[in-house]
Formats: structure tokens, sequence, C-alpha cells
């Protein structure tokens, strides 16, 4: 009689100080702890809530409620191509459901993206823009594959220039592309060559008389006043006047130079001198160098040494200036 009182009050007991916990619950529990260490978090978390409560399930279930709050912002951050940002979150819980295969794929963007980067400087731009394509907006790649495209829409209008015949337009346009782009500094060179052999054009001239006198203490800016068909006037900073007459095609056929009195005296005879010299050196050919021509300076001035298909005159004009006159042969 006193063993059975004893032994219900141990039942009591229990069910006072155990409340409800029943069998399920602490496996459910101790199935949660072993799917949370292998970092099972989706069927941990189902065990905890099914634990209702028990042991520190809760606390469990509070570290899983942080694991996915981490995981939708490193989502986020890659849905709007913040991708090292996303980078840094997936790595931080790695161990968290498919974090690292997104660390891993944003590692294989940048490495698409690097070598699209050295693809783009090797001036191999068709690699290039499939690589920045596939870099999905990482860092600047849409900006270079956006480059890309448009160095193409500039190649096939210079190209349509250059089947109708267009020579200058076509060279202008190979020109403003500004890289090797397919082809572009063979058909430069091949352009420049067509032209070479009919003269020079009024932008060709003024381009290389200001690159001659670039990087010296005679550096002038050209500034065109008139141009027509039949001709054109600048006038350099200097106060120097430029004028030339072409054909249809826009060859120059004649040019002169002339210093005024003014400008005589202000550069003294051989500041004068050498700037003739500049103007000669805009008339020649790829050879011959602005030293050699002022060396030889004598010799065009007396007219027996011609320069790009151009006979040069020396002569003083009748208001106290002197002009150098290039004609073509």
């Amino acid at each position: 009689m006193k063993r059975t009182a004893v032994i219900l009050l141990v039942l009591i007991a229990l069910a006072a100080f155990g409340g409800c916990v029943s069998g399920s619950e602490i496996k459910n529990y101790n199935a949660g702890v072993a799917a949370y260490e292998a970092h099972d978090f989706l069927t941990a978390k189902a065990y905890f809530t099914a634990a209702n409560g028990y042991g520190n399930s809760p606390s469990y279930l509070s570290a899983i409620a942080e694991y996915e709050r981490l995981y939708l912002d490193a989502l986020a951050k890659f849905d709007a191509r913040d991708y090292d940002g996303a980078r840094a979150g997936f790595s931080a819980i790695s161990e968290f459901g498919n974090s690292a295969e997104y660390a891993a794929f944003i590692d294989s963007l940048a490495a698409r993206y690097n070598e699209g980067m050295t693809a783009f400087k090797a001036e191999d731009y068709p690699l290039a823009y499939e690589r920045f394509v596939q870099s999905m907006g990482f860092k600047d790649a849409d900006e270079y594959a956006e480059r890309i495209k448009k160095l193409e829409i500039n190649y096939l209008t210079a190209m349509e220039y250059y089947e109708k015949g267009d020579l200058l337009a076509a060279l202008e346009a190979f020109e403003r592309i500004g890289v090797n782009y397919r082809d572009t500094n063979a058909k430069i060179a091949e352009l420049t060559a067509l032209i070479g052999e009919n003269g020079v054009i009024m932008k060709q001239l003024l381009s290389r008389f200001t690159e001659s006198c670039d990087g010296t203490n005679e550096a002038l800016t050209v500034t065109v006043s008139e141009m027509t068909k039949a001709g054109f006037v600048a006038r350099a900073s200097n106060g120097l006047l430029i004028t030339g007459g072409t054909d249809e095609d826009g060859y120059i056929r004649q040019l002169s130079f002339r210093q005024d009195k003014d400008l005589l005296k202000m550069l003294g005879e051989e500041g004068s001198i050498r700037l003739f010299a500049h103007c000669i050196h805009a008339l020649a050919d790829e050879g011959e160098t602005f030293d050699d021509i002022l060396n030889d300076i004598d010799l065009y001035f007396e007219g027996s040494r011609t320069i790009g298909g151009f006979r040069i005159i020396l002569d003083e004009d009748g208001f106290g200036g002197e002009t150098l006159t290039a004609a073509k042969k």
C-alpha cells in the first residue's frame, strides 16, 4: 500500500516538473540539433518547430531566422547587381543553403569580366564583348559592352563611305573610331596612301601644322575663318595668315603662309624662319622631319626643293611682310 502511494507521488511530480513534454518533442529536438549541425537548416527548422519549445529550440529557431535574414539581404544585393556586397553577404553565411554556390558564381562573373578586360586591352573586341555580356553587369561590364557596340556601328558607317569610294569621309570616319577595331588601322593606312597620291586636304594640313609646332615654345592654334568649295582662309594664334585653293575633291592645289611686318618684327629673323619651316613641315611626307627641313630651308626658299608634291617660293610682299607660297607641281 505504501509502495503504490510512492509511485503515484513520483508520477505526479514528473507531471508537475516535466510539463506536457512528450517523447516525440524530445525526438524532434534531437533531430533538429543533428540537422542544424549538418547545416541542413530547413530540416532543422521543421524539427525545432515541432519540438514545441523544448530545450533551447527557440534559440536555434532565432539563429536560423537570422541566417534567413542575411541570406535574403545578400540575395537582394545580387538581384540589384551589387555583386561585391552580395558576395560578402553569401560568404559570411557560406554554410547556409546555396550561399556558397552564389559566392562561387559571383567569382565566375569576376573571372569573365577580367577575361573581357584582357581581351579589350588586346583589341580582341569580339571576345571582349562576349565576356562582358557573360559578366551580367559585373562592375562596368555593361558600359564596355555598349562601347564595343558603338565601335561596330561606327565601323559600319565608315565602311559605307569606303565602299562608295568617298575616301575623305571614310578616312575621317575610321579615324573617329579611335582604336584598331577590326581592320581600322589597315584601312586608315590604305586611305592615307590613296589620298596622299592626290595631295593633302585642309584639315590634314592644319592638323600637321599644329602638330609640328606642338611641344615647342612655338605651339600655336589655328582658326578657320572662311571655307568654301574653292578654298579656305585660316589664321594662327600668332597672326600667321594661311590661305589655300582646293580642287572639287577638296585637295589643296595652291597654298600661302603670310607673315606681316608686325609678326616678322616680333619673331625676328630666326623665329620667322622657324615658323616658315613649320609651314613647310605641314606639307611633308612622313620621311621628312622638322630638323631636316630647317637644315635645308634655303633650298626650299629658292624653289629648288619640293615637298609633298609642292614647289615652295618665298617672296616679300608690298606691305613689308613675307609670303611663303606652295603650289602643286
